[in-house]
């Protein structure tokens, strides 16, 4: 079947990672906080319900929302389960916000989420004199919170991770003394972005971050660029696409979250950011997409920190491409939702490509033909918008099954991909 064309603009919901610091700073601080254009995610309405658990006050108005917040202080001492889904978000950054308040309580998540490592989080906030406990003294969640006074660290992060280090830079708001956090590599750093914007004490260079309490977080007003990591999935389509022409109009183009985006114009994907502007300390830009064809890439030099989301859907686009692709230090996906990059390879050999898997590297020789057997998206939303787009692509039509699993991050995706398919 002829290939499908892809025609028109679009608006995407609000950054998922954005979205979710958002109402934690909202929380913070003292006063009524107004966002727009909140991430329609069940991840980030996770985070919601948490903070509507501690007592926090809000009210939802069309596409806005009014957050009236009080500093951890103001927290109820709720000793309910709090509850935090499929979201690892949540959980770990909540952590950092509750380790230092008055608030005891147990987190918890599904059977996915409890599966996922949390002793990354708690080993810093432990040296800061958290009182923090997995119920089996093991990686894993539940963790038992009984909040206590906290102390700044010094603390060098043997993982590159966006969610330790924002925990820890949430616990060192309301610490005594300063905090030093250093990474190995960059990750994305919206949240101390936000703290400077918001004229906290924090020096903030490539790989290391000082704070310095004390932080008297203001109520603010925030209108939430588009998502980066859903944008890609659009991008790659309208790339593979015939005859395609896309715009994703204000989205985040945060040079931590653009790894996806430079990999796809290094195989040669005709991708413009227009209209590039400052918000609120963070950069957002209009992003236009035209057809083209794709060659495949050796990727292993390069930061898998700046794409590691993404890398599903670039791995469809490597599997459309000529010639093969490689990926490296993708360790990380193995702790997502599922152990996506075994699920990224399983899903691409279900429409014939051949993938190998050699330690953390992933290999894509191009080679995506039919649909050889049904895939598994294992649960996992970025797998089954992948899915998505491979069906479209091959098939000119689609798919359209898995709407319930994009709701965990974008639940606007497949109606918005049924808009712009000619």
């Amino acid at each position: 079947m002829k290939k499908p064309r892809i025609q028109g603009r679009i608006r995407l919901r609000g950054d998922k990672s954005l979205s979710h610091r958002l109402l934690m700073f909202a929380a913070l601080a003292e006063g009524q906080s107004d966002i727009h254009n909140l991430s329609g995610g069940e991840d980030v309405a996770t985070t919601l319900r948490v903070l509507q658990q501690l007592g926090v006050l809000t009210e939802e108005r069309d596409d806005e929302l009014l957050i009236t917040g009080g500093g951890p202080s103001a927290f109820a001492n709720s000793h309910e389960q709090m509850y935090c889904g499929n979201s690892g978000t949540t959980l770990r950054l909540m952590l950092g916000i509750l380790a230092g308040s008055k608030v005891s309580c147990e987190l918890s998540g599904d059977n996915s989420l409890n599966r996922r490592p949390v002793q990354r989080v708690i080993t810093p906030l432990k040296q800061m004199g958290a009182d923090l406990q997995t119920t089996d003294n093991n990686d894993r969640p539940p963790v038992i919170v009984h909040g206590k006074p906290l102390h700044g660290i010094t603390y060098d992060s043997p993982v590159a991770s966006a969610q330790v280090k924002s925990a820890v830079l949430l616990a060192a708001l309301f610490a005594e003394g300063e905090t030093i956090y250093r990474e190995s590599s960059q990750s994305r750093d919206h949240t101390e972005r936000f703290l400077a914007f918001q004229g906290v004490n924090i020096q903030a260079k490539v790989n290391s971050i000082t704070i310095r309490p004390p932080v008297h977080l203001q109520p603010f007003v925030y209108d939430v660029p588009g998502d980066i990591s859903t944008a890609t999935y659009f991008i790659v389509a309208a790339t593979l696409a015939r005859d395609s022409q896309l715009v994703i109009e204000n989205v985040l183009v945060n040079q931590t979250r653009m790894g996806a985006i430079d990999i796809l114009k290094k195989m040669g994907a005709n991708i413009i950011v227009e209209n590039v502007r400052a918000y609120r300390n963070e950069l957002v830009g209009d992003i236009v997409v035209t057809s083209s064809e794709l060659h495949g890439v050796d990727a292993t030099d390069l930061d898998s920190v700046r794409f590691i989301d993404e890398v599903p859907i670039l791995s469809v686009a490597a599997a459309f491409a000529e010639g093969p692709t490689t990926f490296a230090n993708l360790g990380e996906l193995r702790v997502k939702e599922s152990d996506r990059l075994q699920g990224t390879a399983d899903m691409l050999r279900c429409y014939g490509c051949d993938t190998q898997i050699e330690a953390d590297t992933l290999t894509i020789v191009a080679g995506a033909r039919t649909r050889l057997r049904p895939p598994d998206h294992r649960g996992d939303h970025r797998l089954a918008m992948a899915i998505e787009i491979i069906e479209l692509l091959l098939s000119g039509s689609l798919h359209g099954e898995y709407q319930e699993c994009f709701a965990i991050s974008a639940p606007e995706f497949y109606h918005t991909l049924q808009a712009i398919v000619a």
